[in-house]
């Protein structure tokens, strides 16, 4: 039996994706480590962004450097609290 190819998809490809989409590719396995380490990346940065916004009141904004600075930290998952989810919730 042929192995299936693993797909390895950009930052702007996984992000227009809806979840169902991604967690059926995640959990049927379709999905390279390099894919899978991005969506984890990602859900790193929007959940960071997602607890320092509950604070925020009407009118609060995030500065391109403040958010360059939060993509930067939570590149790495050793480096952050949050550390590495799986794909699925």
């Amino acid at each position: 039996m042929k192995e299936l190819k693993r797909l390895s998809l950009s930052y702007e490809q996984i992000t227009p994706m809806k979840q169902e989409e991604l967690e059926k590719l995640a959990t049927a396995g379709l999905l390279d480590d390099e894919t899978l380490a991005r969506i984890a990346h990602l859900g790193r940065f929007f959940t960071r962004i997602g607890e320092l916004a509950g604070d925020a009141v009407i009118g609060d904004v995030f500065t391109e450097a403040e958010l360059q600075f939060i993509w930067r930290d939570t590149a790495d998952p050793s480096e952050t609290e949050i550390g590495r989810h799986p794909p699925i919730h």
